[in-house]
């Protein structure tokens, strides 16, 4: 592998042996062996050099979807779907190769050439399963990495579509300004995410179920840190992905619930025990806490005055 990205870096991919290299990447993908003990300083079976031949070959400059041949690109989706949504222990080097790739082949259109309504299910697929996880003790390791990439490929479609839509509107303004006030509600309604992106519809099902589990009065248990911290990681993507983009910002979360993202986060650090009891559950709710106010923050600063109205008091969210 060592040989390999030297060579990438020398002289660019080699893709006259296209067939050869991705016989030999796949394979390495598909039967890595990791073993896990939460004890073991054993580094990941490849030392980072898959990661830096992954990087070599599809995270540079010189490189595009264009020196790949499409069928090698569909059984690098497969295999990267198929990995990325398994059950099974990856290790820090295949996850993060994982995510680069899934990131890789969702930048370009070439992914989507042939059968692309069953790719965008594919994609959907894996990312429901890994959102299933999420704010679970048994977390994917690939889940935040590919939720993140899926997310932001689709709402890069989204703002596309909006974009274009704006261009026909405006022509179509010129000759029948009657329709200026219909246009701006379809406008507003391909904006909200939760409409626009399958994923995001996936994902925003489950900020709802762990809503739902942390603002209930059941005791407090392990599960509800781990709740707590998968609230934070969605509102995370969220704010992530929220960055602007366009001259019309997409909806992600609406005010309303962000509001009870706060309620949450303060019915956990109330009903807790105490820093003296449990520092440990203490400290990790406080950390999830702060990362939840930190994406809170960042999305109502998108918001007019009145499109808030999220209480002041909720910011105040101590035991």
């Amino acid at each position: 592998m060592v040989m390999l990205s030297r060579l990438v870096e020398l002289g660019g991919f080699p893709e006259m042996r296209g067939h050869e290299f991705f016989t030999a990447y796949l394979h390495l993908l598909e039967t890595h062996s990791y073993t896990y003990s939460a004890n073991s300083e054993e580094k990941d079976p490849y030392a980072g050099e898959l990661l830096q031949l992954t990087r070599c070959v599809f995270q540079t400059p010189a490189v595009s979807h264009t020196h790949f041949e499409p069928i090698h690109l569909s059984q690098m989706f497969e295999c990267v779907c198929t990995l990325g949504g398994s059950d099974v222990k990856l290790g820090a080097e295949v996850t993060e190769s994982l995510c680069l790739l899934f990131g890789f082949l969702l930048s370009g259109a070439v992914v989507y050439e042939s059968a692309a309504l069953l790719r965008r299910q594919r994609v959907t697929e894996v990312c429901r399963t890994l959102t299933r996880t999420v704010g679970t003790e048994h977390q994917a390791e690939c889940a935040e990495g590919f939720l993140k990439v899926a997310l932001k490929a689709e709402a890069a479609v989204v703002v596309q579509k909006a974009g274009d839509g704006e261009t026909a509107a405006k022509k179509s303004c010129k000759s029948a300004p009657k329709l200026m006030s219909k246009t701006t509600e379809t406008s507003a309604a391909e904006g909200d995410m939760r409409a626009g992106s399958d994923v995001w519809a996936v994902v925003n099902s489950r900020l709802e179920e762990l809503l739902t589990f942390l603002i209930s009065d059941g005791p407090e248990t392990k599960q509800t840190l781990c709740a707590l911290e998968g609230l934070a990681l969605i509102l995370h993507l969220a704010a992530l992905c929220s960055a602007p983009t366009s001259s019309s910002p997409l909806l992600w979360l609406p005010s309303e619930t962000l509001g009870r993202s706060l309620k949450s986060c303060q019915a956990v650090l109330e009903r807790g025990p105490l820093p003296a009891s449990n520092q440990d559950y203490f400290q990790s709710a406080v950390r999830a806490t702060v990362r939840v106010l930190d994406s809170v923050l960042y999305l109502t600063s998108k918001y007019t005055p009145t499109e808030t109205n999220i209480p002041d008091s909720l910011f105040a969210v101590h035991p």
